[in-house]
This record gives structure tokens, C-alpha cells and sequence, in this order.
């Protein structure tokens, strides 16, 4: 049932979590189903268009190519649920592992959370959209950071 109460920041911050997770952290196995899932808590035209930025890329087929996995760490997330539609901001590293080596890309991004139906898909009953890539230089980390 749609929710008439107020989301809880942590909520909010827990769908962005959730969202940034299936998305941009996957294997060949899990790509399929972790953008599917990913897809149920943004909206359409978003979230295809991130779709369609990882076949531009030949994200699969590299993963296939190369035996390689992304991860993803958050480095903030920032929410203002206060007045509808909700936004904020959500800061992250994602983490590209080859056989022996490891590159980090930025993802940053604004966006906008707007109420919907809670369903088994959708836990939060929150719908990503205006997801806007930002630009973002996060401090390198040492090779000890790293390996922790």
C-alpha cells in the first residue's frame, strides 16, 4: 500500500544504498539481476538511461572478457526529506577488480525521491528520479586503505 507517512531518513538513505548496490556493483553472473532489481527503484527513463550507458560500454561482455567485478563504497549519502519531492545527493567509489589489478572510478550523483507503493520489489516505497550524474574527485586512498 502507498505510504501516507513521512519516509524516515533512514529510509531515504537506505533506497539510494540499496539502489547504488544493484546498479553499479555486479559480476557476469549477477549483472542481469541486480540491474533488473535495480530498475524497480528508479524511475523508467533514469534508469534505462544508465541501462543503456553500461550496453554503450559492453559492461557484460567485458565482465565475460576480462573475469573481472565491480564493487561499490559510499562514501556519503545526503537526503533532505523535510519537503516533497525529496533530494539530495549521493557520493561513491566504484571499484573495478581485473585479475591482479584494481582501478576506482567516482560516481556521484543528484536526484530527487518521490512516494510510491511499498512492494516486495520495492521495500521503501520510494522512486528514484531526476538521477543526475555529478562531477566528484574524492581523495585517493593509500595502499593501505585499500587492503582493510
Amino acid at each position: 500500500a502507498k505510504t501516507e507517512q513521512t519516509p524516515s531518513i533512514y529510509e531515504a538513505k537506505n533506497h539510494i544504498k540499496t539502489f547504488m548496490q544493484m546498479m553499479f556493483a555486479h559480476d557476469a553472473e549477477t549483472f542481469k539481476d541486480r540491474i533488473n532489481i535495480g530498475l524497480k527503484l528508479i524511475e523508467r527513463t533514469d534508469g534505462l538511461a544508465i541501462y543503456e550507458g553500461f550496453k554503450h560500454g559492453q559492461v557484460l561482455e567485458n565482465y565475460s572478457k576480462y573475469n573481472s567485478r565491480t564493487l561499490l563504497e559510499i562514501d556519503s549519502i545526503q537526503v533532505n526529506v523535510a519537503i516533497e519531492p525529496y533530494n539530495g545527493v549521493v557520493y561513491a567509489r566504484q571499484i573495478a577488480l581485473y585479475q591482479k589489478e584494481r582501478s576506482m572510478k567516482p560516481i556521484a550523483a543528484r536526484f530527487e525521491l518521490i512516494r510510491t507503493y511499498r512492494s516486495e520489489d520495492n521495500p521503501f516505497g520510494l522512486l528514484l528520479k531526476n538521477f543526475t550524474f555529478i562531477g566528484y574527485n574524492p581523495p585517493v586512498k593509500t595502499r593501505e586503505e585499500i587492503h582493510e
